[in-house]
């Protein structure tokens, strides 16, 4: 199986590559990034993409029999506009391109606990996660959306913010 993955640089899509890697079944995979990741791999092919609404010049290099979509922001740690782009537009973007290639292929998108697909949450990310959500449903009957509530570091040397450490408490 290839994959295709992004966000590997961050919290949770730098998890899913150490897995993957390691996954005897998953024969290649393909990692989009705004920087290098620094590791090496056999079955790893490092992508960088300056432009995450732009598939143009790897179009054909999107052929994969899933992509686990683990990029994202903090909606407090951009623009709304910032948040919008990086959530909804780049997703769908990515999985047009994708479902193009390969209309069979599975899109797994990382969302939220509290996504609302009516977009009626208080809270943007809410909203918009949701609305990501509808769209990318919209696209192939192969979308899957993960909500998690909470995800638990698992490295022992890892720093909790704050108010991490109180809700992992409770």
């Amino acid at each position: 199986m290839r994959i295709i993955l992004t966000g590997a640089t961050g919290f949770v899509g730098g998890e899913v590559l150490k897995q993957a890697l390691e996954d005897s079944s998953i024969t290649g995979i393909m990692t989009l990034t705004r920087r290098p990741l620094g590791v090496t791999h056999p079955k790893l092919e490092d992508v960088i993409l300056q432009d995450f609404l732009d598939y143009s010049r790897i179009k054909a290099s999107l052929k994969a029999d899933a992509c686990i979509w683990c990029l994202g922001v903090s909606q407090t740690a951009v623009s709304r506009e910032e948040y919008i782009k990086i959530t909804f537009d780049y997703a769908v973007m990515a999985a047009r391109a994708m479902f193009s290639e390969n209309p069979h292929m599975r899109f797994c998108f990382l969302s939220g606990s509290r996504a609302d697909q009516e977009e009626k949450s208080r809270v943007l990310y809410g909203r918009i996660k949701g609305r990501t959500e509808r769209e990318l449903g919209g696209l192939s009957p192969n979308v899957y959306h993960f909500r998690p509530a909470f995800i638990r570091h698992t490295s022992r040397t890892f720093t909790a913010h704050p108010i991490s450490r109180r809700i992992s408490i409770c």
